[in-house]
């Protein structure tokens, strides 16, 4: 029954059947090739994973000692030279309140709005340092304000 089915066909429709089927085969090989590239890629990367897995398994527990090994005092410094850099352009209006462990307070008699909270941002973003409290008054109508501010640092 096919044969005949398809001897009756005249050769323009033999000829697109044979380009479809063509076309369909094509694509299917494509299809199954991008498959199989995407595959290959994934498994690069879960082996590429899993040594990176074990690789932080055997550093973890050193990293976790030379964190713990630090004396507080002298991260306690760095955190204070961090700050005290960051609002140095701002050291005549800047009064620092209290340094105590993990914590600095600090007030300003003035200072411009968006500068303190760009700074604070950097502070927060590049440093991990959080601002714990933070309270601030307008000054006049100049977008400066008077600030205080409660910073905290997470140890390392």
């Amino acid at each position: 029954m096919m044969q005949p089915l398809w001897l009756r066909k005249i050769s323009r429709e033999r000829s697109l059947l044979i380009l479809s089927a063509f076309l369909f085969l094509l694509i299917a090989c494509l299809v199954l090739w991008f498959t199989l590239s995407k595959l290959k890629e994934v498994r690069q990367d879960i082996a590429h994973n899993h040594q990176l897995v074990i690789w932080m398994k055997v550093k973890a527990p050193v990293i976790h000692h030379i964190r713990k090994s630090k004396h507080s005092d002298n991260v306690r410094r760095e955190v204070f030279s961090i700050v005290e850099e960051q609002f140095n352009e701002f050291h005549d209006t800047l009064t620092v309140i209290g340094k105590s462990e993990g914590l600095i307070v600090l007030n300003f008699s003035e200072i411009s709005f968006d500068e303190l909270i760009a700074k604070l941002f950097s502070l927060y973003k590049d440093y991990q340092i959080d601002i714990v409290q933070l309270q601030v008054n307008k000054v006049k109508d100049t977008g400066n304000v008077q600030a205080r501010i409660e910073l905290r640092y997470q140890s390392l």
